[in-house]
């Protein structure tokens, strides 16, 4: 609790000191010379005991608080953020001199922390290179020899109300010759398409929910809905006006591309890591798990009898 309470503490005052007044006279330990610029875009932003802290220190930092503070530009929040990198430097050495750092529980989470910013690191690096422009380019030219890459889309207009009773009042009027965009102006419910005479445009059975979808691609061009189409939304009167089968363009499969490509790199990198690995699993409680098709052990030691 202590902990969580410091971090939110941390956290405050460094948010106070964001929207602190720059005109504050400087301490006296500030008055120093700017240290020179170093190659690279890197310069030294200040030094604590002769140890260099370096631009990218604060720009780290920066980039673990929330997002209102990572989108501002360093330059408005870097004197504030900059005492928050002393702070925290000093504040380790102290914990360093007080002996905490050699505390069992405190190595634990040291090593915990190291582990799963090496974990992150790694797997950045290996979905990084699975989706590189050239990577998305090569699955998306693979993707175009599979099966259903083609999308098959539908262009239509619907009329939407409340009740059954009044789908079917509609279905009656279409019936006798009236024209769809006509009757969805005066009767749809759907406010984004009823003044364009219920038109949707083009779209994939995705973009709808599916008992709409299901009943759309089922119809054939030019006809319109002869039963009630009943959705979350209401009970719908479909005209379908055409269909098309079209390949999609990179940019179009782009995140899908995205997201299979990090998945299989962070699978395989797992599988990578795990290879002539020996691992044993335990119970809860430490135990050794009983073979397959043998039941555990009942509960003060003797075996409970297999079903």
């Amino acid at each position: 609790m202590r902990l969580a309470v410091f971090g939110v503490s941390f956290l405050l005052a460094t948010s106070a000191l964001v929207h602190a007044q720059e005109s504050a006279p400087a301490p006296a330990e500030a008055q120093t010379q700017a240290a020179p610029a170093t190659p690279g875009g890197d310069p030294v932003v200040a030094r604590v005991n002769g140890e260099e802290i370096r631009r990218s220190d604060v720009q780290r930092f920066q980039e673990s608080l929330p997002e209102q503070y990572r989108s501002m530009p360093l330059e408005m929040v870097f004197d504030p953020l900059l005492n928050r990198v002393i702070d925290t430097r000093l504040l380790a050495e102290k914990a360093e001199a007080d002996g905490i750092a050699a505390e069992p529980a405190v190595q634990a989470k040291v090593q915990e922390a190291q582990q799963g910013i090496l974990r992150d690191e790694l797997l950045r690096r290996a979905v990084d290179a699975a989706t590189s422009a050239e990577q998305l380019q090569a699955a998306f030219d693979a993707a175009k020899g599979e099966d259903g890459f083609a999308l098959e889309e539908v262009r239509a207009a619907h009329i939407l109300v409340e009740t059954p009773e009044a789908a079917k009042e509609i279905i009656a009027r279409l019936d006798q010759g009236e024209a769809f965009a006509e009757v969805a102006k005066s009767t749809s419910k759907d406010p984004g398409s009823a003044q364009q005479g219920g038109e949707l445009g083009w779209f994939t059975r995705d973009k709808m929910v599916p008992e709409f979808s299901t009943a759309a691609f089922a119809m054939e061009p030019g006809s319109y809905s002869k039963e009630p189409v009943q959705s979350q939304f209401g009970y719908h009167v479909i005209l379908l006006e055409e269909k098309r089968s079209r390949e999609p363009s990179l940019e179009e499969m782009r995140e899908e591309l995205f997201q299979e490509n990090a998945r299989k790199a962070i699978e395989q990198t797992v599988a990578e890591a795990r290879e002539g690995v020996t691992i044993e699993k335990f119970n809860p409680d430490g135990s050794t798990p009983a073979p397959a098709g043998e039941a555990a052990p009942a509960e003060g030691g003797a075996a409970a009898p297999a079903e």
